[in-house]
Parts: C-alpha cells; sequence; structure tokens
C-alpha cells in the first residue's frame, strides 16, 4: 500500500516503466501492463487494471508490485520478502514465473525472507544473518542437510507446535462468541457510461457465509487472495454494510446502531483487529504511545494523570 501511487491505477502505474523505459506508446504499453498483471495470476487483469491500490486486496497489490519490478526486465533482481501476503499456490506460481524468467534472460535473484520452504525450493545458494553478520554461507542443500552454525540449526529446528485442549464431553454447548447466517458483502462495480447510473452492477466479496465461534475457540479462515476473508473480516467488525445474521455476544451491528452511542462503544470494545500491513494501518502522525493511548482513553477511560507519571490510571 506505501509502495503504490493511490492517485493512479495499477495499470497505469506498470504501463509508465513501459513507457518511460521501452519508449512504448500508451495503447501497447497499456496492453503489455495487462499482460503482465496476467502473469502474475491476478484475476480478471483487464478489471483490475482499471483498480486503485485501495480498491484490491493485500496479496493483490503484492502482485501488482511483482508485475511492476518484472516489467523493466532487470539483469539483477531484489526481492524483499515478495510472497508474505500470497497464498500457497500463488506462491508456487510467482516462484515458477521468476525461474522462468530467470533462465531466459539470466536475472540474478538476490532473495530477503525468513520463509525456508521458499528459500529451500527456490535459492542456489544460502547466506544466514544474525545481529548484521553473516554466520554461514553454503549451498542450499548441504546448508539444511548439515548445518554448521548454532544459530543456523536453531533457524531450521524452529518450527512452531500447537496444543490444543480437547472438549470435555457432557458439558452443555456455551452461547457462541460470534455467530453468522447467510453473511453477504457486496461492493458497487465502478464502470463508466449512462448504463452505470441506470443499472449499477455489484462485485459480490461474501456470498452466504455462515459460522459458529465459541468462547476460547479458533477459527481459521484460509482461501486464495481477493477470495473476501478481509471482506468477512471487516463485516465482523462492523466496518462494511452487511446482510443477513452476524451476532457478537448476541447482538447484531443493525442493533446496536439502533441502539445509540453507547451500545456501539459496548459492541465495538468487545472486537480488536491486527490488521496485515502496519504501515497502512498505523497513523504516522502519532507515537506509538499515543497509538495505543488513544484506544484506552476512547474505551476505558484511561489515561495519565499528568506528564511525569510513569503508567497509566483510570480518568475521573
Amino acid at each position: 500500500m506505501t509502495a503504490l501511487n493511490p492517485l493512479k491505477t495499477v495499470g497505469e502505474q506498470i504501463a509508465e516503466i513501459y513507457r518511460i523505459h521501452k519508449n512504448l506508446g500508451r495503447r501497447l504499453a497499456w496492453q503489455k501492463a495487462i499482460a503482465r498483471l496476467a502473469e502474475t495470476g491476478i484475476a480478471e487483469p483487464e478489471r483490475r487494471a482499471n483498480a486503485y491500490p485501495h480498491q484490491l486486496s493485500g496479496g493483490q497489490r503484492q502482485r501488482v508490485m511483482i508485475a511492476m519490478a518484472l516489467a523493466g526486465e532487470p539483469r539483477l533482481l531484489l526481492a524483499d520478502e515478495p510472497t508474505t501476503a500470497l497464498d500457497v499456490t500463488l506462491r508456487l506460481q510467482i516462484l515458477d514465473l521468476l525461474t522462468e524468467l530467470q533462465q531466459r534472460n539470466g536475472m540474478a535473484v538476490f532473495l530477503i525472507t525468513h520463509d525456508l520452504h521458499l528459500v529451500r525450493r527456490f535459492a542456489n545458494r544460502v547466506l544466514v544473518m544474525e545481529n548484521g553478520v553473516i554466520v554461514e554461507d553454503a549451498p542450499t542443500e548441504i546448508l539444511f542437510n548439515s548445518p554448521v552454525h548454532p544459530y543456523t540449526r536453531k533457524l531450521l529446528g524452529s518450527r512452531p507446535e500447537r496444543r490444543i485442549q480437547p472438549a470435555i464431553p457432557g458439558l452443555p454447548a456455551a452461547k457462541p462468541l460470534l455467530l453468522a447466517d447467510n453473511v453477504l458483502v457486496r461492493y458497487p462495480r465502478i464502470s463508466s457510461g449512462i448504463r452505470h447510473w441506470l443499472k449499477p452492477g455489484w462485485h459480490v466479496a461474501v456470498n452466504h457465509a455462515s459460522l459458529v465461534l465459541g468462547k476460547g475457540q479458533t477459527i481459521g479462515i484460509i482461501g486464495e487472495s481477493g477470495s473476501g476473508k478481509t471482506s468477512l473480516a471487516n463485516a465482523v467488525l462492523g466496518l462494511v454494510n452487511h446482510q443477513g445474521v452476524l451476532e457478537v455476544e448476541g447482538l447484531s451491528w443493525q442493533q446496536a446502531r439502533r441502539g445509540g452511542k453507547t451500545i456501539r462503544k459496548a459492541q465495538r470494545r468487545k472486537i480488536q483487529a491486527v490488521f496485515q500491513d502496519p504501515y497502512s494501518s498505523l497513523s504516522p502522525r502519532l507515537t506509538i504511545e499515543q497509538i495505543i493511548g488513544e484506544g484506552l482513553q476512547y474505551h476505558h477511560r484511561i489515561c495519565r494523570p499528568n506528564s511525569g507519571a510513569s503508567e497509566f490510571l483510570p480518568c475521573w
């Protein structure tokens, strides 16, 4: 989000590279931009090329960035976490695309990542860094099969494990904390012409989703980029309009809005979110203390009694 120009469509930003570096005309540059988007696996590349960055998901924006980097057909590509926001199937597709371009153009790739599986599949050689120092340098298979440095062995052995407590039989089922029944989220399609004003089209992001989440449970929502995961989360947060039943502790957002500011505030206090992109989620004009303190002050009436105090106290 921070790397793309918010005032230009993504197609314009890709085509700009062809116009400046390849001296192509606008029409041919636009066609090349759409072809690059199609190569990265983005759905409906002709329509997505006319979208602005905020109208795309995180994974789609990352594919646009990859398309921009590859449009110049570089000799050396510095890929800093190039597949972080991509789903597994698309990650392999992007790696295959990079491999194809590498073989065709003799491109060298400087890959920066914390994904060990990505390194093992793609890299010929691996450098391991600790505290700014390269502590190990070896061919990929040798490093993974026979690591020498203790830090490398620590990285290769750091696989997270989770033990889920099984449900105790015989206990009554608790009231669900989150209940969704036939939730529908849709956005108006952007198009030009009088037909759009007479009969606007809709893009359905979430189609009749239903789920039940109990207290202490975890539900994982998985799917490819653009499949509607974030739109469903935004509906749960009450940030987008939706149809169907969506209740948090038995109260829906429609009821909270009709109940007035106090009810809405109490409902929002129950839900918090960790967003995908901190650079576009955190205000650059506030300090970290101000960002965290704002939520405490709004929801819990907590503040500092004076500038010299070292801890937050209730405001009276």
